[in-house]
């Protein structure tokens, strides 16, 4: 888990949102829930090892700016470096 924060806070920087605190907390083996407030909104995700699950939700305002993007590209960097899943279900919500 010590690994993982400061992967996603690049990430984070890197897609030009801004991130301004985090919480993780660990429960056993592969079982981890985050999340992460930005500027914009938030980063959360909820992993179940012994499930082999895990949920995520990039979720930006886009108010002033379309940060649209930007939480596609935090999201898919998630899912192919970070989560791994053998299968995706995406849903994205215009909001």
């Amino acid at each position: 888990m010590e690994k993982l924060k400061p992967l996603i806070s690049e990430k984070i920087k890197e897609a030009g949102l801004t991130e301004l605190g985090n919480f993780y907390h660990y429960f056993g083996p592969y079982s981890i829930t985050a999340v992460v407030c930005l500027a914009e909104s938030h980063i959360s995700f909820h992993t179940w090892g012994e499930e082999n699950y895990t949920s995520l939700d990039v979720f930006v305002c886009n108010y002033t700016k379309d940060n649209t993007e930007k939480a596609r590209q935090i999201f898919d960097y998630l899912i192919a470096e970070i989560f791994k899943p053998e299968k995706v279900t995406r849903k994205e919500i215009e909001r």
